[in-house]
């Protein structure tokens, strides 16, 4: 009598199980989300431009000014806002192209150079020597990056010292590169770290919706990655994603 047997990796197999069903379930919320804002824009689009008109009319001095500029900022956030569902329950369509991560890195820190000079926060930045290249979507990648910055700089409200690094790494047999964002603000509690990627998390205190670390996960992982966070209470936060490239070390063995 003869037995065959299969070694079949179950936890494999409900990953990607979990991942069709949250594509499927994303992919409704896209249907659901584009009619919303759809029809919330039009509405939008009228108390702004009747606020601005009514601005041109209406000096500084006059008590009613700022009051207009208060409805025209708040409807400009709530654009921003359905902007930001629309993003996460219906991602863009990849534009891919060919560029170095350290050099998109540089782009976004300068970005926010102002915020991270009004802080004092000091910058350290080490990239390995000859990285490979990126093939994705610029534009989505320095989305990430932003976001990620932005939130380290926010953890250091009283100052610190941001940290970003770029390094090959090779992930099941496929080279990419790991990037690290870490800062030694106040940290983030263990009953919150696990929930940071769900949609519409927020510790309430910023004002954001809760979508940002949400969109991120979706854009590393549309692109073959994975992101995930480490922290710990009063000492700081790591954010790491890995992305898939064409690294200088695979090259030299092909």
């Amino acid at each position: 009598m003869v037995y065959q047997g299969f070694n079949v990796d179950i936890t494999a197999l409900e990953h990607i199980r979990a991942q069709l069903n949250r594509s499927e379930r994303l992919a409704t919320l896209g249907q659901v989300a584009a009619g919303i804002a759809h029809e919330i824009r039009n509405p939008l689009v009228g108390i702004g431009s009747t606020t601005t008109l009514l601005l041109e009319d209406i000096p500084e001095g006059d008590s009613r000014h700022q009051d207009l500029v208060t409805i025209l900022k708040e409807t400009r956030r709530l654009d921003r806002i359905v902007n930001q569902i629309v993003d996460y329950a219906r991602p863009r369509d990849l534009l891919p192209v060919t560029f170095q991560l350290e050099d998109l890195v540089r782009e976004s820190l300068q970005v926010l150079n102002e915020p991270i000079k009004q802080k004092a926060i000091q910058v350290e930045f080490h990239p390995s020597a000859n990285l490979g290249s990126i093939q994705a979507d610029r534009d989505q990648i320095k989305q990430v990056l932003l976001n990620m910055i932005q939130n380290a700089v926010e953890a250091m409200s009283e100052g610190g010292c941001l940290r970003l690094s770029v390094k090959e790494e090779t992930t099941e047999r496929i080279p990419g590169l790991r990037l690290k964002v870490e800062d030694n603000g106040k940290g983030i509690s263990p009953s919150t770290l696990p929930r940071i990627f769900e949609p519409f998390f927020t510790t309430g205190k910023y004002r954001g919706t809760g979508l940002g670390l949400a969109i991120c996960r979706n854009i590393i992982e549309s692109h073959g990655g994975e992101i995930y966070a480490e922290s710990q209470s009063d000492i700081g936060t790591t954010m790491t994603w890995w992305l898939p490239c064409v690294c200088q070390s695979h090259l030299s063995t092909v």
